[in-house]
């Protein structure tokens, strides 16, 4: 049965597909980081942070979430108008974006402290463009089965923006040079997109398109507002260190923040994706048991977070000066105390997908606004403190809300566990 499974095409043959390009995607970065860090500066490391975190937060509206709704269809006609209609929505919000930077743009730079000039302000529009049109593209790529193409999007993007922040950086275009290969990066992996609206142009029709907006109406009415809270709550810390902190600051964090997070992109990905699958399995059987799997999940991510995190907590700051160099000593004590925060975060959140397999959205959703909140709260509060010490308010917020969110998690598994017991 697993050889079956691991065979070309078999669910495990994907699954291996999908986090081989994942990680080699997520893993680019971290290779190529310590020449990136001697060729730029942390103030420049902060301006991509800024420019990355509103690109990916006016992404989520850019597309309305229906990219979700590409895999329902059961004919190939309705997905591939789904697919259009994201393409437009994003082209419709990134020319939004462009009027209000246009109409409003200084008083925004002086208001957001945005570490770029005018002129960059103007590549935002951009990057919420291409950003939607990905998106929709993996989604549609994932309905065809296509994971060879998904993973090779994702490894193209990741090895364009790192080999062209380096040639940018050897000839001395250095301000703006992240910000540039950031964006190109974004272009090249949608390239396929243009092939696949072209060979199904006849299946393409504006009563195909309207229809489609009526009928997933949902997607951007309530899924949206989720993701972009989430989005939001994750984004929020570079937007605030970067207008009450220096550039410098802002780069360190984002460095910082990047290798802290890069095995929630790989490792705690992968086991969620398997932990999905099984919860979700488990949710059909004849008999299901979801606490239990819950808590032993959570164990294994407890045993793995702690062989990662520990060595970042104890020597993060000899680390990073070894490796990126001693202009990064500072993103290093901010590695060895956001280490701590992300030890947790690592273990809660691939468990996340419990609240949609036992169909308990609504607490999900309620805990997203609630670290939304608490987040801007406690950011805008602590601007006046040490970066140290706001970092380590952070941890404490970061403890608490994904205590609140683990207790959540076997509440509403146990919850289900015993309706299932009572209607036996």
């Amino acid at each position: 049965m697993i050889g079956k499974q691991i065979t070309k095409g078999g669910f495990l043959f994907n699954v291996l597909t999908l986090m081989t390009g994942t990680g080699l995607s997520q893993a680019i970065p971290i290779v190529f980081s310590p020449l990136l860090t001697r060729i730029y500066s942390p103030a420049d490391f902060g301006r991509l942070a800024f420019f990355m975190a509103s690109c990916a937060i006016v992404g989520i509206v850019a597309t309305g979430r229906y990219e979700l709704a590409i895999m329902l269809p059961k004919e190939d006609e309705e997905s591939i108008n789904i697919l259009v209609m994201i393409v437009l929505l994003s082209l419709g919000v990134s020319f939004i974006v462009l009027l209000v930077i246009i109409l409003f743009g200084y008083p925004l730079l002086q208001l957001l402290n945005y570490p770029v000039s005018f002129d960059f302000f103007l590549l935002l529009p951009i990057g919420v463009f291409f950003t939607g049109c990905f998106q929709g593209l993996n989604f549609w790529l994932n309905r065809k089965g296509e994971y060879n193409v998904i993973s090779r999007c994702r490894i193209s993007q990741s090895l364009t923006t790192a080999l062209l922040s380096v040639l940018i950086g050897y000839f001395d275009f250095i301000k703006y040079g992240l910000i540039v290969s950031f964006l190109i990066g974004l272009v090249v992996p949608v390239i396929p997109l243009v092939f696949i609206i072209s060979k199904n142009i006849k299946a393409i029709s504006k009563t195909h398109l309207i229809t489609a907006i009526k009928k997933y109406l949902n997607y951007p009415k309530y899924l949206m507002p989720t993701a972009f809270f989430d989005t939001t709550a994750m984004q929020a810390p570079v937007f605030f260190i970067t207008k009450y902190f220096t550039k410098v600051v802002a780069g360190s964090y984002s460095l910082a923040f990047r290798m802290v997070t890069a095995p929630l992109g790989v490792i705690s990905g992968a086991m969620g994706q398997v932990y999905y699958q099984k919860i979700t399995s488990i949710v059909n059987s004849q008999n299901p048991k979801t606490y239990p799997t819950v808590i032993k999940t959570a164990k294994s991510l407890g045993l793995v977070s702690v062989v990662i995190f520990l060595p970042l907590f104890f020597f993060g700051e000899n680390i990073f000066k070894i490796v990126f160099g001693i202009n990064w000593t500072d993103a290093g004590k901010y590695v060895e105390i956001l280490s701590v925060a992300m030890m947790l975060r690592f273990i809660v959140s691939p468990l996340s997908t419990i609240f949609i397999a036992v169909s308990s959205i609504r607490v999900g959703a309620a805990w997203q606004t609630l670290y939304l909140c608490t987040t801007i709260a406690l950011f805008f509060v602590g601007r006046d403190l040490s970066i140290q010490q706001l970092l380590w308010a952070y941890v404490v917020h970061e403890l608490v809300l994904y205590s609140i969110y683990f207790i959540l998690m076997v509440y509403v598994s146990n919850k289900f566990d015993k309706k299932f017991l009572c209607v036996e």
